[in-house]
């Protein structure tokens, strides 16, 4: 589940790296897998984003994407923002857990070359 909101904000991740226009293709099939629900900007969540801001401190857009999940009745909001963790469990009834997602690294055979081959010892 995510907010609307996201489908503008993932396009600049960082302030100097904008994701091009060349790539909407790989960004609108994110946002159509069938397993990520996006939650609608109504005029009623932004204003719950906006007590959510005046309550807990939260930045605005951290705001909307909060009280998304609250809409959504999510038990647990993922995201790699430290200043939105340190709010775990501090929002909603009962508090959402706000923590990093689990990431699953690739295992890489460092025994293997490129080409197949072992590796010398």
């Amino acid at each position: 589940m995510t907010s609307a909101l996201t489908v503008a904000e993932v396009l600049r991740l960082r302030p100097s790296d904008a994701i091009p226009e060349e790539r909407r293709a790989a960004v609108e099939e994110v946002f159509d897998r069938p397993y990520i629900r996006t939650i609608t900007l109504t005029r009623r969540l932004a204003e719950r984003a906006r007590d959510l801001v005046w309550g807990y401190d939260i930045r605005p857009k951290d705001a909307v994407h909060v009280a998304s999940a609250l809409a959504a009745k999510a038990t647990t909001l993922n995201t790699f923002d430290r200043q939105l963790i340190s709010k775990n469990q501090q929002v909603g009834t009962p508090p959402l857990v706000i923590e990093p997602p689990e990431v699953e690294e690739p295992e890489l055979d460092l025994d293997q070359q490129e080409n197949g081959t072992e590796a010398p010892a």
